[in-house]
């Protein structure tokens, strides 16, 4: 048996409390990480460095309360420097099949250009959110 979706407990925080009323259909995160590639005159081949910068991702949020619309708010609002006292988090915790809850937070969260989309008659309303921050941290469980 693998980790499926309804597996990831996901809460996205402002200021350490959890934000309320969000639904949240996906979740994707990608480690930054850079190689760079250099030759040298009488090498036989290129030197490799590995460079890592920081985390982005992307969170898409489906409609069930105005409460979706107070978070991109807030975003918006620390976006312009008027609250200093937001600040996003994202923790997960997977609740493995073997019994394990490893857990991954991701601090200081700053989120990019946000799409609201009601895509037909029958379509749920949703609003991808993508997001990026310095780094994350991993705790086994």
């Amino acid at each position: 048996m693998r980790a499926k979706g309804q597996n990831l407990k996901l809460t996205v925080m402002n200021a350490g409390a959890p934000v309320e009323g969000i639904l949240i259909k996906s979740f994707d995160m990608t480690a930054q990480l850079e190689v760079q590639t250099e030759g040298y005159l009488g090498e036989d081949s290129d030197r490799r460095d590995d460079i890592y910068n920081g985390v982005t991702g992307n969170l898409e949020l489906h409609f069930e309360t105005q409460d979706v619309f107070t978070f991109l708010v807030a975003a918006v609002e620390r976006a312009k420097n008027k609250t200093a006292q937001i600040q996003f988090a994202i923790s997960g915790v997977v609740q493995l099949p073997n019994g394990t809850n490893p857990k991954i937070d991701i601090p200081d969260v700053r989120f990019g250009n946000w799409a609201m989309n009601f895509a037909s008659r029958t379509d749920y309303g949703a609003v991808s959110v993508p997001f990026e921050a310095r780094d994350f941290t991993y705790t086994a469980g």
